[in-house]
């Protein structure tokens, strides 16, 4: 059984629930105990990571957190608008929205995921004020999905910060994704990683330590793409050259395909061992991606519809 997993004081009180139904069934119930192998996910609080009592360092500065979704009108007959074939992230300015965020709308069919991200201490606006600067935002690039959505559910909000444990495995437990660290959101990572722990896990079973020393290294290679979302998110509107912006969205790019390149080392046959490093080598060479993505100036808001 992995040592010291028990209730943490303090937490959320699902994640109190989860682990205090833990506890108890491997206290009380023979046919699963003893635990052989810990995989661990969660979405916050660190809880197997803190139990355990694991070295980890945060990556930036606590992030404020408010969202919602909003519903169409069930029943009404609508067409469905350019905007909610695709996700949007929009980068909201002092200067222009009065408060320096990253927001998201994400079109779900009959309903949009709306949201901002925000440092903790860097503006003192309620979070119905944080939303409906959002929206406005949205709006000057033909977003408009109050109009089309009108039913709000209600606002959510939450503080966090993005961490990184210094190892993702051990002798007999593993941190599936999110467990091990948690990135910009932009990275859209958290399922990915999550998913190729859950793939991993009858290698790790058999072979912990040769399967967990390759897990630990593939989602090391994830942390360099929160340096690059920093950029994104944080540079002030003046730093958003071409020049700029051709290399961060580059590396974005390279960052994925090297991990992607390097992911086959986590497949257990000898082509995949001879592909992984060329195929990586290949995609971190400055030639191969070279303004990759296009970057566009604009005068003026660029509406989507």
């Amino acid at each position: 059984m992995f040592g010291g997993i028990r209730r943490i004081e303090g937490a959320l009180p699902s994640c109190e629930q989860h682990l205090e139904f833990l506890d108890v069934a491997l206290r009380d119930n023979p046919r699963i105990a003893p635990l052989q192998f810990a995989l661990h996910v969660e979405l916050i609080g660190r809880l197997l990571g803190r139990a355990a009592q694991l070295v980890h360092r945060t990556l930036g500065e606590q992030q404020r957190v408010a969202y919602t979704h909003y519903h169409a009108v069930p029943g009404a007959p609508r067409d469905a608008d350019p905007w909610e074939l695709s996700t949007a992230v929009a980068r909201l300015l002092p200067e222009s929205d009065g408060v320096d965020a990253m927001a998201w709308c994400i079109p779900l069919g009959d309903y949009v995921s709306i949201g901002l991200s925000t440092g903790a201490t860097r503006t003192d606006l309620d979070d119905e004020s944080l939303l409906d600067r959002t929206a406005i935002a949205f709006e000057r690039h033909g977003i408009d999905y109050r109009r089309s959505h009108p039913d709000r559910a209600e606002l959510k909000a939450l503080r966090h910060s993005y961490f990184a444990y210094e190892r993702a495995s051990g002798a007999n437990w593993l941190l599936a994704g999110p467990s091990f660290c948690q990135v910009w959101w932009l990275a859209s990572a958290g399922v990915g990683t999550a998913l190729t722990a859950a793939q991993l896990a009858p290698k790790l079973l058999q072979d912990p330590l040769r399967w967990g020393a390759e897990y630990d290294r593939y989602m090391k290679q994830l942390l360099p793409i929160h340096d690059t979302f920093d950029f994104f998110a944080l540079s002030r509107c003046e730093q958003y050259e071409p020049e700029a912006l051709h290399r961060y969205s580059d590396r974005f790019v390279k960052t994925s395909l090297v991990r992607l390149a390097r992911s086959t080392r986590l497949r257990d046959d000898r082509l995949a061992t001879m592909v992984s490093p060329a195929a990586s080598w290949l995609f971190r060479h400055p030639k191969t991606l070279h303004e990759y993505c296009s970057v566009r100036r604009v005068d003026q808001a660029t509406r989507i519809a």
